[in-house]
């Protein structure tokens, strides 16, 4: 007999490395979801007078807005949002123009990468996680997806690799537009810092998002305790252990690009990223606090059940114990013997009604008098 379970959602591996396995290190290998889509860029040119964009630019304007870099006047960043990185050839020549290392390009087609931070001699490459938030749907708790993006920072160039178009840099892009605040002036290591600070303040969003669904779900465990409520609770601690899985190492990342300053950054950017770090740091924290009542609200639905067992097994007691000597009355004069002397007797029948009142009423007043009702 088949058990009928609820909806779930079935996630895929964080990082795939048996397709690599075996090979040479440096071999360029796609390890992520299977895409088709033409590999397209945003090239955004700008600097504290103006700024010039091209969204959804084919590949060729991408590369040559790159090699246009070497000969851009001070001041000015070209930023170069790629939203791509299945198309192995399109990576290779990407690669070949910034002039990186086999290893990076290995690191921007595994797409199961660690948040970290390298710096080579002429670029820093960092890879970072984004998170994005499935609504709760049909009971099932909110499910977060994250995916990688890649930062190559060469002199007043940067490059980010997403694994598929998407606008989740559209805020950064909007202040370019709008010229407010420092963004514009900051140069390449400012324009890093507000692509991180985006990336972190996903994570709130899906502090959020868990949080609402944690504070219903206590609300049921009190009120309706139902095993479809644990599935919904374990559910969303995975969901939160995920969400450590990209804060914890997103958090030592910010550590290390403000212990190790690389050059890229300069040196006014390290006051903004404290505020970065302090905000990661934000995140983790509150996301073990959501696991720990997590974990309590789960020690709290198995006391509910628990209780609700023994309030059952007080009744059935109770009932047991009232009807036990009235069935054993019953027994007796349902033997039919014909040397009962009570079977002859006029009043034998009201006698044992009467009799069995009495024990039951006499149980029941012992069992108050004993608290046991």
């Amino acid at each position: 007999m088949s058990r009928r379970r609820g909806p779930r959602r079935v996630r895929a591996p964080l990082a795939p490395t048996a397709r690599k396995a075996g090979l040479e290190p440096g071999a360029l290998v796609y390890t992520g979801i299977e895409r088709d889509h033409e590999v397209k860029a945003h090239v955004t040119v700008y600097d504290s007078e103006g700024f010039d964009e091209r969204l959804d630019a084919p590949l060729a304007v991408a590369l040559a807005a790159i090699e246009a870099t070497t000969v851009q006047p001070a001041g000015r960043v070209t930023w170069v949002d790629v939203g791509g990185v299945h198309d192995l050839d399109a990576l290779r020549a990407l690669g070949s123009a910034l002039g990186l290392h086999p290893l990076t390009l290995e690191d921007l087609a595994h797409v199961g990468q660690r948040p970290k931070a390298e710096p080579f001699d002429t670029y820093l490459y960092v890879a970072a996680r984004t998170l994005a938030v499935a609504p709760a749907v049909d009971g099932v708790a909110p499910a977060l997806r994250d995916e990688q993006v890649s930062v190559v920072v060469r002199g007043a160039l940067v490059v980010t690799f997403q694994e598929r178009p998407s606008e989740r840099f559209e805020a950064v892009r909007e202040r370019v537009r709008r010229g407010h605040g420092r963004l514009r002036s900051g140069g390449a290591g400012y324009l890093l810092y507000a692509l991180l600070d985006g990336v972190v303040d996903q994570g709130f969003v899906a502090l959020e998002a868990l949080s609402d669904e944690l504070e219903r779900l206590e609300d049921r465990v009190f009120d309706a305790a139902t095993p479809k409520v644990l599935e919904q609770l374990v559910q969303l601690k995975r969901e939160l252990a995920h969400l450590r899985r990209v804060a914890s190492p997103t958090r030592e990342l910010l550590a290390v690009l403000r212990r190790d300053a690389p050059a890229e950054l300069g040196a006014v950017v390290l006051t903004d990223l404290r505020d970065v770090y302090d905000h990661a740091a934000h995140v983790l924290d509150a996301t073990d606090v959501l696991r720990e009542i997590a974990g309590s609200l789960q020690e709290t639905y198995a006391a509910n059940v628990a209780n609700r067992t023994n309030e059952v097994v007080r009744v059935l007691t109770v009932f047991t114990a009232v009807f036990m000597p009235i069935t054993f009355i019953a027994g007796v004069y349902g033997m039919n013997f014909w040397n009962m002397p009570e079977i002859a007797w006029r009043w034998g029948y009201a006698a044992v009604w009467g009799l069995m009142v009495v024990v039951t009423a006499g149980m029941l007043f012992w069992m108050r008098r004993r608290r046991f009702l």
